[in-house]
């Protein structure tokens, strides 16, 4: 008994003191601890997996993976998390969603992005958005509404 808690307790501490999310991962042990703390739903360590995942660091390039522990993320509200999904849809690449080319969600990921911080984000959605048809904006508003409603995570403000 003494040896679990002491084990927890030195996990724990790891997890607390790594460098998330500004350098995701440069040893096997930073994939562990993350993939510990992702599995524990830190945000932060979920970030830091699916981004593992989908640079390929440390570990197989796995989008499936890559999408399952960045949607996980993007749902507690972490913009960098909420951005990197967005260019998944702009770019139509993805895991167990096959996500495909899709507007809509790339604006509406970018637009969470940028409502939680993530400076980059409003002139994606931008961009993005100029090549849209006003229907598909407005679509993509209101699914961000629907997602800001649906996961606690995620600040509740007006979409633009």
């Amino acid at each position: 008994m003494r040896k679990e808690i002491f084990f927890s307790v030195v996990v724990i501490s790891l997890i607390l003191i790594a460098p998330y999310p500004e350098a995701y991962a440069e040893t096997k042990l930073d994939f562990w601890m993350a993939r510990f703390g992702a599995e524990m739903g830190i945000a932060e360590s979920q970030l830091a997996l699916g981004e593992m995942y989908r640079k390929g660091e440390v570990v197989r390039f796995n989008l499936e993976l890559a999408t399952y522990w960045l949607q996980k993320a993007a749902e507690q509200g972490i913009p960098e998390a909420q951005s990197s999904l967005a260019l998944m849809y702009e770019k139509g690449v993805g895991g167990w969603r096959n996500l495909g080319k899709n507007p809509v969600h790339a604006y509406a990921y970018y637009n969470l992005g940028a409502l939680n911080g993530d400076g980059t984000a409003a002139a994606k959605r931008d961009e993005i958005g100029r090549k849209m048809k006003p229907d598909q904006i407005k679509e993509a508003q209101e699914l961000t509404r629907q997602m800001v409603n649906q996961f606690p995570g995620m600040r509740e403000v007006t979409p633009e």
